[in-house]
């Protein structure tokens, strides 16, 4: 499984980049960051070509126009599936987001989206992720899913064990999942050995 890091913090990116596929972002995530899509896009396209942005309107869409490296994320939700079909007429990349159940989560797989972000810990049913792996794998879609909304290191080993193709993760979920105290020690123990040798 791979890794998506859901922020606009650049310190935060910078420090993650060599463990991620790319960065993930919605309107508060942007709101709390003072960015537009356009300003975050600018400040992270060196350096991922996965970048996700959500929309809600065809504004905000029309500004991006014929970015390749941006990933459209759409809530998979009545008023905004129109836009979702226009997107991907248009050829762009699409990903369908808000997702709490399998009814959402096969329209995003039937209307061909390249990934669907998948509730985890939000979602009531502990097999969501579960259920949703047994679809795709059923009907061969190609829609990559990305688990999201973790809490705790446990969380992302389950998203593995189940077989998500990504995470999306905040911050302080990435510092929770690559934090192993007992690897830790032992690096410790070993650089201090190494040393003593020279």
């Amino acid at each position: 499984m791979k890794y998506f890091l859901d922020t606009a913090d650049i310190k935060e990116i910078t420090k993650w980049k060599n463990y991620i596929e790319g960065v993930t972002s919605n309107p508060q995530i942007l709101k709390e960051a003072n960015l537009t899509t356009e300003e975050f896009y600018n400040r992270v396209r060196k350096d991922f070509s996965n970048i996700f942005v959500q929309v809600d309107n065809n504004t905000e869409v029309n500004l991006n126009r014929g970015i390749a490296k941006i990933i459209y994320k759409v809530p998979l939700v009545p008023p905004t599936i129109d836009l979702l079909k226009n997107l991907m007429l248009r050829g762009e990349r699409t990903c369908g987001t808000i997702t709490y159940d399998l009814i959402q989560f096969n329209l995003a797989c039937e209307l061909g989206c390249e990934f669907c972000i998948v509730l985890n810990a939000k979602n009531e049913c502990t097999k969501f992720l579960e259920d949703c792996v047994k679809i795709r794998d059923k009907y061969n879609f190609k829609t990559k899913i990305i688990a999201a909304s973790f809490r705790e290191k446990k969380d992302v080993i389950h998203a593995i064990r189940q077989g998500a193709d990504y995470a999306s993760v905040t911050p302080e979920v990435m510092e929770k999942c690559f934090t192993n105290m007992f690897a830790m020690k032992d690096y410790k123990h070993y650089m201090e050995v190494a040393n003593e040798n020279k």
